[in-house]
């Protein structure tokens, strides 16, 4: 009997049809149609007339002393090339009305990661020391950029990031 009972099987009694699971619609979309204004044409530059070939040379010695007193062919005209004119300086940013305020906290900041760096001797630096205070001038020089055109939330980050590192490095000497 105990043989029997292990290969009897259990299963669960379920109805016999399953019901069917009926699909909900699909909700509604409203579609807006959006103008994509196209790109302006490029302008192309003129196109350069075709350089002329120079002419063959006759060998023969009547041509040759004939080319000794008639003047030497003109080189073609050169071609200068097409140069842009010069990029526009960025356009100043103003972000905050506190302008001159943010502008001598920032300056505060990049004195003292100048400060900090002109105490590291670079020569005593190993390569990861001296990739980080090439990347901590980096990030004064960025400042002084965002300075400029007065981003100042951007130059304060910039300036923070170098003073961190200047400082780090500072105290890893």
């Amino acid at each position: 009997m105990a043989a029997s009972a292990a290969c009897l099987k259990v299963q669960a009694k379920t109805p016999e049809p399953a019901p069917a699971l009926e699909t909900p619609e699909a909700p509604t979309h409203l579609i807006i149609p959006v103008a994509i204004p196209e790109p302006e044409p490029v302008p192309v530059p003129p196109a350069a007339p075709p350089a002329t070939p120079p002419k063959p040379r006759d060998t023969s010695t009547s041509s040759r002393t004939s080319d000794r007193t008639s003047p030497p062919p003109t080189p073609p005209p050169a071609t200068t090339p097409v140069t842009e004119p010069p990029a526009a300086p960025p356009p100043v940013l103003q972000t905050t009305s506190n302008g001159p305020e943010e502008e001598r906290k920032v300056q505060a900041v990049l004195k003292k990661a100048n400060d900090d760096l002109g105490r590291v001797t670079y020569a005593s630096l190993k390569s990861d020391a001296r990739a980080h205070y090439d990347l901590a001038k980096s990030f004064i020089l960025q400042a002084e950029n965002a300075l400029k055109i007065k981003n100042y939330p951007f130059a304060a980050q910039l300036a923070e990031k170098a003073a961190n590192l200047a400082s780090q490095l500072l105290k890893s000497q």
